[in-house]
């Protein structure tokens, strides 16, 4: 007969140790993703600061300072004065120069109408020039070489420009000279290149007359304020016809568009005074 083990069996049971357990903390690995991101920002960095130094290197590289500034102007007396005007100047490394300052201190100089830059790498720089045309003499404190744009180009020397037409006004150019020298123009637009080197002087002082005189004869030609070109062309059309049957003219007065004033010429001291006549 079996026995059974089960029933006699002692009874276990969990008892504590007199000495403590040790516990043994585990320690987690750190996330993939954050490993990444370290290593992304670890390379971002070196790269920056890679390219801080080169940068830094590139900047301060001798063999792009400007050396050499090269100008061009079909007026040999305009490029002479702006390289005099140029000499000393520092350029600096040629990809920190500001293209748009420079030209904006080339065309304030008054013979300079439009300035054109082009960097040539590694140490140039090319510089167009298109000077400013004097097409007029304008009388202030002094005279004036002045161009279309009504820029003050220089003081007229002995001579200088005298093959221009004068622009005259009692106030000096002090109010609306703007609109003065419009008229001035639209006077001379008038004329033809031979008609135009005759013009002597406008007289711009009354806003209502503009007064035309030519080279080849004193007469003063009364033009009113504007529509020039006919009334120029007819003066210039009947100028001999009139000379013939009245003498030397004072002026000829065309602001009228049905009639013509004629004025002779004062008579030398002593000869009795002429009056003014009509013709058409």
């Amino acid at each position: 007969m079996s026995r059974s083990t089960t029933g006699n069996a002692p009874s276990l049971q969990f008892q504590r140790g007199d000495g403590g357990l040790r516990l043994k903390k585990v320690r987690r690995a750190a996330p993939a993703g954050l490993k990444q991101a370290l290593l992304a920002f670890g390379l971002i960095a070196v790269t920056f600061i890679g390219l801080h130094e080169g940068v830094l290197f590139v900047l301060s590289w001798s063999k792009l300072e400007i050396r050499d500034v090269r100008l061009s102007c079909p007026n040999e007396s305009v490029r002479v004065g702006v390289a005099q005007s140029l000499e000393g100047m520092r350029w600096g490394n040629i990809l920190l120069l500001d293209l748009a300052k420079v030209r904006k201190r080339l065309e304030a100089m008054p013979w300079v109408k439009e300035a054109r830059l082009r960097k040539v790498f590694p140490s140039s720089l090319e510089i167009g020039l298109t000077p400013r045309q004097p097409a007029g003499r304008l009388r202030r404190d002094a005279v004036y070489l002045v161009d279309r744009d009504g820029v003050e180009l220089e003081k007229a020397g002995e001579g200088a420009g005298a093959e221009l037409p004068l622009f005259v006004d009692e106030g000096a150019f002090a109010e609306d000279r703007a609109d003065k020298l419009r008229r001035a123009w639209e006077c001379l637009d008038g004329l033809s290149d031979a008609e135009r080197r005759d013009a002597a002087a406008i007289d711009l002082t009354d806003p209502a007359n503009a007064v035309l005189t030519f080279r080849t004869a004193p007469t003063r030609v009364f033009l009113g304020d504007g529509g020039f070109e006919p009334r120029i062309a007819d003066f210039l059309k009947n100028r001999d016809r009139w000379t013939r049957e009245y003498g030397l003219l004072d002026y000829v007065d065309l602001r009228f568009d049905d009639r013509v004033y004629l004025r002779p010429a004062p008579p030398a001291a002593g000869a009795n005074t002429l009056s003014s006549k009509e013709a058409r």
